[in-house]
């Protein structure tokens, strides 16, 4: 059975995804995955998966920033204590930023959002999220 919410973690690809960000030393893992959807045409249909691995990199830089979300998954936060950067470029979370607002303008992981009640729902954790990346 699969997992499926509206909060950045709570599907199977950002689950997924924090397996592999486990096996990462640093940020560079998570500035790939802003630079993937950064670098691709901005008419370009960005699929469900990577929309998702998005948000949650964006999750963890929110979180690098000193402003987490309560839902972080105990791998994220361990990661975090370990791991932890000193400090974060502003390139990096420009990046976050362009990132998630590029999954919220034009995405499937919006299309399927916007086909359900809880649309309002994620778009709020959405744009919750751009604040705390600032």
């Amino acid at each position: 059975m699969g997992v499926w919410g509206y909060e950045a973690f709570e599907n199977d690809y950002a689950l997924d995804w924090v397996s592999e960000l486990e096996n990462n030393e640093d940020v560079v893992f998570i500035i790939k995955q802003f630079e993937r959807i950064l670098n691709c045409n901005q008419d370009d249909y960005l699929d469900i998966f990577e929309a998702s691995i998005t948000i949650a990199a964006a999750e963890v830089v929110a979180a690098l920033l000193g402003n987490p979300s309560p839902d972080l998954p105990q791998e994220v936060i361990i990661w975090l204590t370990k791991k932890r950067q000193k400090q974060l470029s502003p390139t990096v979370v420009e990046k976050a930023s362009n990132a998630v607002q590029r999954v919220l303008n034009n995405s499937e992981l919006r299309e399927v959002w916007q086909e359900s009640d809880e649309y309002d729902t994620w778009s709020n954790s959405v744009n919750n999220l751009l604040a705390r990346l600032g």
